[in-house]
């Protein structure tokens, strides 16, 4: 076996989807459909402690994409340290449909499901490594994600931003820039989930809703189902779009892995804050 690491792992899934679009597969591309390549490498580090569709702790009847326990990862610094962690996993293919409000919500989701594993984690003295892989076609990763704009006149109509040759100037007018950082890979991207705008606290009432039950069928009664303060992610892999490419005849994927944490915070948010 091999430690893991992070970069190794990226680009296994970004090499293969590659050359599943070589050999003609990309029509069946979809987040079933990325395991293989996960499990491929993830296996060589630790088979015997890799669980996937994890059952979630803190909600009953939800899972997590995969789970490794125990596992031997290298953290990259002045010298290689190798330590013992569980990572979680969650992963998210990105099509034409992510930029509307129901993909919204899903993404978000599977955002909050690795920040619970981790807050339910504290109490049993783990240490965590949680990490959100989102891949897609690159036309569909540019135009309904990296730069899916917030103001939609048509709130009904379908969200298909295309293209345009340039990165928008101002981040605050992109969606998914209040959860996930494009560009600097050195600092932590805080997400302020108490100072949303009516876009995103949709999305969280949403969340607390779809999840309030399978939280109180899981134990977690007192207090009821709330959201952290804050959280935060930190980009550690992204796919250039010079390296995936946007011409019309080329439809190679981009991948993005952020690392997930908690900030530490307390859940001071009920659900009643969040319907104001």
């Amino acid at each position: 076996m091999i430690p893991f690491e992070i970069g190794k792992y990226a680009a296994a899934v970004t090499s293969w989807l590659n050359y599943q679009i070589v050999i003609g597969k990309e029509a069946v591309f979809s987040e079933g459909f990325m395991a293989f390549p996960i499990s491929e490498y993830i296996n060589i580090c630790g088979k015997d402690n890799f669980k996937p569709e994890f059952p979630h702790p803190a909600f009953s009847r939800r899972r997590i994409d995969f789970v490794v326990e125990n596992i031997s990862t290298v953290k990259i610094g002045a010298e290689a340290l190798e330590y013992k962690v569980d990572l979680v996993f969650e992963n998210k293919w990105v099509s034409e449909r992510t930029g509307d409000f129901e993909e919204k919500c899903r993404v978000f989701a599977d955002l909050m499901r690795l920040v619970f594993y981790k807050l339910n984690a504290v109490s049993e003295h783990k240490q965590i490594k949680a990490y959100f892989l989102i891949a897609g076609r690159a036309d569909f990763f540019n135009s309904n994600f990296e730069l899916l704009k917030k103001k939609i006149p048509d709130s009904n109509a379908a969200v298909l931003q295309h293209y345009s040759g340039g990165h928008s100037q101002n981040t605050n007018d992109l969606y998914y820039a209040e959860w996930f950082n494009f560009s600097d890979y050195l600092n932590k991207h805080t997400i302020l989930l108490n100072k949303a705008d009516e876009s995103y606290r949709s999305v969280y009432r949403d969340f607390i809703d779809s999840y309030s039950s399978g939280y109180k069928a899981a134990g977690k009664t007192n207090p009821p189902l709330m959201l952290p303060n804050s959280i935060s992610t930190r980009l550690v892999y992204l796919t250039s779009p010079e390296d995936a490419g946007f011409t019309s005849a080329d439809s190679k994927v981009r991948v993005g892995i952020w690392e997930i944490d908690t900030d530490g915070t307390e859940l001071t948010i009920a659900k009643a804050d969040i319907d104001v």
